[in-house]
C-alpha cells in the first residue's frame, strides 16, 4: 500500500509539474514522522521535543531537525528505519549524503518559492526551460530513495504519525496540533487536510512551556532562589504542580500555582540536599493530574559559601614592557560570584619602578574582572613585584590576597628621542607658527612621529583620518563630523559648509590626515585643498596636518602635493637619515653601548636612511639575543661568529615574520593563533573599536586583551583612543600581503558589514564590485543575519544601482522591518530615476517591478491598516515621511516606470528605423503628457492598449488622492486617455463623462505649467473632438487657455524688463 502512495505521488509529480513547492513540502514532513515514528519507540515524545515545538516546525525546519535527530539518536538507536536511513543518505557514497541532501533540497524549495516570484506558472515554466535544477528527475531519485527507507520500517500505518485512508489508498501525515481543538491536523499532498483526535499521541501538546534560564549558573545555597519561568501558548490563566529535582532526586514541590504568559516561580535553596560547590543537573517539571506538561533542566553549580576569588597575572609569555614609557599592570580576577570594591596597592617593588599617582581601573569582563594601575620602569630585564589585592565578596564580607607578579623590561625600541637638533628645530617653528601643513617623504622616514611629537607636549588631541585608496575622503569627514548625506556631492558641499561656519568661531580644532597620498580622487584632492585654505583664511583656529610619502611614490602623491602647493599651507619635506644620523638612534635605544664597527656601519646602511625599518631591525637583533647588558649597565653585542652573516641576511619582511610568527606561537599555546590571524585580517581594513573586535572574534573578552596586549607589547599594534590599528602601514601593509588575499577578503568584509561605523569604508566598494555584490552578499547566513542584511543595504544607499537594492529585499525581506523595506524601495526608485535619466546603461524595469510587487504582497505593505495599528510605524526611522505617504509614493511611481517601459515596448513596434539606443534616449526624455500625445492614433486603433493605459493611470491617480498630492502630468495625461476612451466607445460616452468632467476640474485647479505648445495641442484636441457637445467644459477651457496667455505674456515682459 505504502509502494502504491509513493506511485501515486510520482505520478503527480509527472502530471502537476507546477506544484512541486508542495511535493517538496510533503516528502520534507514525510521523513520527518518517519523519523519521529521510529524514535518515539525508544525515547519519550517530551524528550524529542524538548527544544522545539514539533507541532509549529516549517518544512525547513523539519529538513534540519530530521539531520539533527538521525545523528543524535542513530549511534545508539538500532531500530531499522534510522539504520537504513543511515545507511541511504551517510554510507552510501553513490547517493548524496543527507546534509547535502537536505542542504540542496532546501535550495531548491527557495528557489521555487521564495528566490522567484510565486505562483505564477510563466516564471516556473522560465526556471525549468532555463535548467536552474533538473527538478525532477532529482525529486524522482529522493523518492526512490525514501522508498528503500520506507520497506524497512515495520508497521509504519500503525503509528502516530500516519493515517491511511484503504478507500481511496491516500496516506496522510502529522502536520501539527491544533491549539484550540486539540486535534491532530493530517496532510495529503494533494487531498484536503484531514483532522482527528488527538487520545494519546506521541507527542504531547505544550500549553506551557518552562525556562530555567532567569537561574544564573552558580548560586549560593540560602541567599539565591531557583527561578523558573513561564511561557504559555494561550493568553489565559493555567494552574498545575511544579516540582523541582536536583541530581535525578525530588526536592521540592509547589502546588496549585495559577500563572499566566511570563510569571515567574521561585523555590528556595534552604535545606536541599546538592554538590557542594560542583555542577548539579537541576529539573523543573509542569504537572497536572500525575501527568508530566513541560519540564527544563539545567546544569547549575551551587555553593555552601563563597569561594574566593583567583588572580591571575595577565603579564605571561609574549608580553613586554618597554622601558621609560608608562605602562599598564593587568591583574584579571576571576570570582564565581559578584565582587566589588576591588582595589590593588602596590606593596613591594624594586628602585627601577616608579609606581604611577593615578587611581587603579577596575572594570567587568564579561564573568571576570580587571584590574589596571600603571608604572614606569627605567631598567632593562626581569623584574618581581608584590601586589595586595583587596574586594568585597557576595555577602559583603571585606577580602584580600597578595600575588607575586613577574615583569620582562626591555628597551624601548619606537618611542626613543632621537629627532636631533634638526627635527626639533621644525617642531618649535610649527607650534610657533599657526599654518596649515605639508609633511612629506618616503615610508619611515618618520613623518607620523614628527606630527605626533608636536602634540605630544599640547595635550591636544588632533581629529585623525587616515586616506585608503578605496575610500572617498568625503565619507570619511561625513563619518567624524556627524554630518549624513546620501549622494557624494551633498556630503562634499555640507563638509565645506561645516568648515566655513566652524572656522570663523575662534574654536581650535586640529586635522591630522594620513596617508595623503592614497587618495585617488580629484574630487577628494580639491576637497582637501578647499577646506584648509577656508580655514587658513580664517586665521587658521582650525589647522590641517597632511601627511604624505613624496613625489616619488606615484602620481597620486605627486598630485596632491601639487593641489596643497596652490594653498598657503607650508611644505616640510622630511629627507632620509644620513648615516650618522641613524648611528645616533642606535645610542638613543642603546644607551650607554659599546657595539661593534661592523653593527654601526652595517645597520644605517641596510636601513637605507628609514628610522622605522632600523628600528624594526634592533627589535629583531635584540630577540635573537644580539644585544646584551653588562654588569656596569653597558649595551654590548655578543660576540657571534655569524654576525656578519646575520646582518648580510637582514631583511625588513623577514624581520617582521618573525616578529608575527613568535605572537602568533605564544599565542597558539591558548588555542588563540586562528582568533590573532583573523584580527589582523579585519584591522587590515581600517582600525576598530575593542567591543566591535569582540563581536567580530567571538571570544571572551579576557582572550581578546591578551591577544591585542601580545600584538601591542611587540609593536605591531597600538591604541588610539579606543580604537586599535596597525602601529605602521608598513605593517598593515604586508599583513595584507601576506594573510589576507583576495580568495577571502570579502568573506571578512561580509562581517563588517553589520557595524555602521564602517559605512565610509565599505560603500565605495560597491562601485567596482557589483558582481561580488550578487555572488557573496546574496549567500548571507546567520549569526546576525538580520544585521548584515541591513548593512548590506546601508552599504549600497550610494551605488546608483537599483538592482541592489531590490535583489537584496527579494531576498532578506522576512528578516527586515516594514520601515526598512518602504525606505528602500523608494530609494531603488529613486536610483532607476537616475539612471534613465542621467545614467549610462539601461535597466529593464519589468524584473524590479515583479519583485517589487512580491514584497508589498508577502509583507502585506497594502495593508494600509498595518500603518494605522502599528506604532512603531507612524514615522519613519529614515526621515520624517509617514509609511502611508512611502507606501503610495512607491506605488506612484512603480507604476509610472512601468507604464514607460511599457510604452517604449509599443513604441519600438511602430518606429522609424532610428535604432533602439535612439529610441531609448530619445523616449525617456518625453513625459507622460508627450507621450500620450505622440501616441493618440496607435490608442484609438488598439483597444486594449488604450485601456491597459487606463488603468495604470487610474491607479497613479488614487494613489495621488490617497496621498493628497497634485501632478498636473498626471491629470493631463489621464484626461487625454479618458477623451480617447469616450472616442472609441461612443456607447459608453455616458459611464466615462463623469470622471472626464473629473480630470478636467482637477486641471482648472492647477497653473498650467507644461511647455506652451504641448498644453495648446492637448487642449484644442479636446475643445475640437470632445468637448463641442459639451458647451459647459468648453467654455472653462477657453478661460483657462486665455488665463494660460496671459499669463505668459506677463512672463515674457518681466524677462524683457530684466
Amino acid at each position: 500500500m505504502v509502494k502504491d502512495h509513493f506511485e501515486a505521488l510520482e505520478t503527480a509529480l509527472e502530471n502537476s509539474k507546477f506544484k512541486a513547492i508542495l511535493i517538496i513540502d510533503y516528502l520534507i514532513n514525510f521523513l520527518g514522522c518517519l523519523v519521529l515514528s521510529e524514535l518515539t519507540k525508544k525515547h519519550k515524545g517530551s524528550e524529542i521535543a524538548k527544544n522545539k515545538n514539533i507541532s509549529k516546525l516549517t518544512a525547513g525546519e523539519w529538513a534540519r531537525n530530521i539531520e539533527m535527530w538521525i545523528s543524535e539518536f542513530s549511534p545508539q538507536d538500532k531500530t531499522k528505519a534510522l539504520a537504513s536511513i543511515k545507511e541511504e543518505f551517510f554510507q552510501n557514497e553513490d547517493s548524496p549524503k543527507l546534509k547535502d541532501y537536505i542542504k540542496r533540497w532546501i535550495q531548491l524549495r527557495n528557489v521555487l518559492s521564495h528566490d522567484v516570484i510565486l505562483a505564477d506558472e510563466r516564471t516556473l515554466s522560465e526556471l525549468i526551460a532555463a535548467k536552474l535544477f533538473d527538478t525532477f528527475r532529482y525529486l524522482d531519485f529522493f523518492i526512490d530513495s525514501l522508498l528503500k527507507v520506507v520497506n524497512h520500517c515495520q508497521n509504519i500505518l500503525d503509528s502516530d504519525f500516519f493515517h491511511y485512508q484503504a478507500d481511496n489508498n491516500a496516506l496522510f501525515i502529522y502536520a501539527g496540533i491544533d491549539e484550540d481543538s486539540r486535534d491532530i491536523e493530517f496532510k495529503h499532498f494533494k487531498i484536503r487536510p484531514i483532522s482527528m483526535s488527538r487520545k494519546n499521541f506521541s507527542l504531547p501538546f505544550r500549553e506551557v512551556f518552562l525556562s530555567l534560564s532567569p537561574t544564573p549558573p552558580n548560586i549560593l545555597s540560602g541567599e539565591d532562589f531557583i527561578t523558573v519561568e513561564m511561557k504559555t501558548s494561550r493568553p489565559i490563566v493555567y494552574q498545575n504542580d511544579f516540582e523541582l529535582w536536583i541530581n535525578r532526586k525530588f526536592v521540592a514541590r509547589k502546588s496549585y500555582q495559577n500563572y499566566v504568559d511570563g510569571n515567574t516561580i521561585k523555590f528556595s535553596t534552604n535545606d536541599i540536599a546538592f554538590e557542594d560547590g560542583a555542577p548539579n543537573e537541576v529539573e523543573v517539571k509542569a504537572i497536572r493530574n500525575g501527568k508530566d506538561q513541560a519540564y527544563d533542566a539545567k546544569v547549575i553549580s551551587i555553593y555552601s559559601k563563597v569561594p574566593d576569588a583567583k588572580i591571575i597575572w595577565m603579564a605571561t609569555e609574549g608580553i613586554k614592557f618597554p622601558v621609560d614609557k608608562l605602562s599598564t599592570v593587568k591583574l584579571r580576577l576571576q570570582s564565581v560570584f559578584e565582587i566589588n570594591d576591588i582595589e590593588p596597592i602596590l606593596l613591594e617593588y624594586p628602585e627601577s619602578i616608579l609606581p604611577s599617582e593615578e587611581r587603579p581601573i577596575v572594570k567587568q569582563q564579561d564573568t571576570n574582572y580587571l584590574a589596571e594601575f600603571n608604572i614606569l620602569s627605567t631598567q632593562i630585564g626581569e623584574i618581581t613585584i608584590k601586589v595586595d589585592v583587596a574586594y568585597t565578596n557576595k555577602i559583603g564580607k571585606k577580602k584580600s590576597q597578595t600575588v607575586d607578579l613577574k615583569l620582562v623590561c626591555t628597551p624601548n625600541f619606537f618611542e626613543p628621542d632621537f629627532e636631533g637638533e634638526s627635527r626639533k628645530s621644525v617642531i618649535a617653528n610649527m607650534r610657533s607658527i599657526r599654518r596649515n601643513y605639508l609633511i612629506i617623504g618616503e615610508g619611515g622616514v618618520g613623518k607620523s612621529r614628527l606630527i605626533g611629537e608636536y602634540f605630544y607636549p599640547l595635550g591636544n588631541k588632533p581629529n585623525q583620518i587616515t586616506a585608503i585608496s578605496s575610500v572617498p575622503i568625503a565619507y570619511q569627514f561625513e563619518e567624524l563630523l556627524k554630518i549624513p548625506s546620501h549622494k557624494k556631492e551633498n556630503k562634499i558641499a555640507k563638509i565645506m559648509d561645516w568648515f566655513k561656519k566652524e572656522a570663523v568661531t575662534g574654536v581650535e580644532r586640529y586635522f591630522w590626515i594620513k596617508d595623503c597620498h592614497e587618495i585617488r580622487d580629484d574630487k577628494d584632492r580639491e576637497l582637501l585643498r578647499t577646506i584648509s585654505q577656508i580655514c587658513s583664511d580664517a586665521g587658521n583656529n582650525i589647522m590641517f596636518f597632511l601627511e604624505s610619502r613624496d613625489e616619488t611614490w606615484g602620481d597620486n602623491a605627486r598630485k596632491f602635493i601639487e593641489e596643497v602647493k596652490l594653498t598657503d599651507a607650508i611644505v616640510i619635506p622630511l629627507g632620509r637619515l644620513n648615516e650618522e644620523e641613524l648611528s645616533n638612534i642606535i645610542d638613543s635605544v642603546f644607551k650607554p653601548n659599546k657595539f661593534d664597527f661592523i653593527l654601526k656601519r652595517v645597520l644605517p646602511e641596510k636601513s637605507d636612511g628609514i628610522v622605522y625599518i632600523l628600528l624594526e631591525y634592533l627589535k629583531y637583533l635584540y630577540d635573537l639575543g644580539v644585544f646584551v647588558i653588562e654588569e656596569n649597565k653597558m649595551w654590548a653585542n655578543q660576540d657571534l661568529s655569524n654576525l656578519e652573516d646575520i646582518l648580510k641576511t637582514l631583511d625588513f619582511r623577514k624581520a617582521l615574520r618573525m616578529n608575527i610568527d613568535y605572537c602568533l606561537k605564544i599565542l597558539d599555546k591558548k588555542n588563540l593563533r586562528d582568533k590573532a590571524r583573523d584580527l589582523l585580517r579585519y584591522l587590515c581594513f581600517d582600525s576598530i573599536d575593542f567591543e566591535i573586535l569582540h563581536r567580530l572574534l567571538n571570544i571572551d573578552r579576557l582572550s581578546l586583551q591578551h591577544i591585542i596586549d601580545t600584538f601591542e607589547s611587540n609593536y605591531l599594534l597600538r591604541r588610539q583612543e579606543n580604537k586599535y590599528e596597525f602601529h605602521h602601514q608598513l605593517k598593515r601593509d604586508f599583513c595584507e600581503d601576506n594573510f589576507l588575499p583576495d580568495s577571502i577578503k570579502y568573506d571578512y568584509l561580509i562581517e563588517l558589514l553589520v557595524y555602521p561605523d564602517f559605512s565610509f569604508y565599505l560603500c565605495p566598494l560597491f562601485y567596482d564590485n557589483e558582481r561580488y555584490l550578487k555572488d557573496k552578499f546574496m549567500n548571507l547566513t546567520e549569526p546576525r543575519l538580520k544585521e548584515k542584511a541591513e548593512g548590506l543595504l546601508r552599504n549600497i544607499e550610494d551605488d546608483d544601482v537599483p538592482e541592489n537594492h531590490i535583489n537584496v529585499l527579494h531576498k532578506y525581506y522576512k528578516v527586515l522591518s516594514v520601515d526598512s523595506i518602504l525606505y528602500h524601495i523608494e530609494l531603488a526608485l529613486d536610483e532607476y530615476y537616475a539612471e534613465r535619466y542621467f545614467g549610462e546603461r539601461y535597466i529593464n524595469f519589468h524584473p524590479l517591478k515583479e519583485k517589487i510587487d512580491h514584497l508589498i504582497k508577502a509583507k502585506k505593505l497594502y495593508d494600509v491598516s498595518l500603518y494605522e495599528t502599528d506604532p512603531a510605524l507612524k514615522i519613519s526611522l529614515h526621515d520624517d515621511k509617514t509609511p502611508e505617504e512611502r507606501f503610495a509614493r512607491i506605488k506612484i511611481v512603480s507604476k509610472q516606470y512601468d507604464l514607460l517601459q511599457t510604452f517604449y515596448e509599443e513604441y519600438l513596434k511602430i518606429s522609424p528605423p532610428w535604432g533602439e539606443e535612439a529610441h531609448r534616449e530619445h523616449m525617456f526624455d518625453w513625459e507622460f503628457l508627450r507621450l500620450v500625445l505622440k501616441l493618440t492614433d496607435i490608442f484609438l486603433s488598439n483597444n486594449n492598449f488604450l485601456d491597459k493605459t487606463y488603468k495604470t493611470l487610474s491607479d497613479i491617480y488614487f494613489y495621488l488622492e490617497y496621498a493628497g498630492w497634485h501632478d498636473q502630468d498626471i491629470y493631463t495625461s489621464i484626461a487625454h486617455l479618458q477623451g480617447l476612451r469616450i472616442l472609441s466607445n461612443p456607447e459608453k460616452k455616458d459611464e466615462y463623462l463623469n470622471n472626464y468632467k473629473e480630470y478636467f476640474d482637477k486641471i482648472f485647479s492647477l497653473p498650467f505649467t507644461k511647455e506652451y505648445s504641448i498644453a495648446m495641442n492637448f487642449l484644442e484636441y479636446h475643445k475640437k473632438y470632445i468637448m463641442k457637445d459639451y458647451p459647459e467644459m468648453l467654455s472653462k477651457v477657453s478661460k483657462y487657455i486665455s488665463d494660460m496667455e496671459i499669463a505668459l505674456s506677463s512672463d515674457e515682459e518681466s524677462e524683457d524688463t530684466n
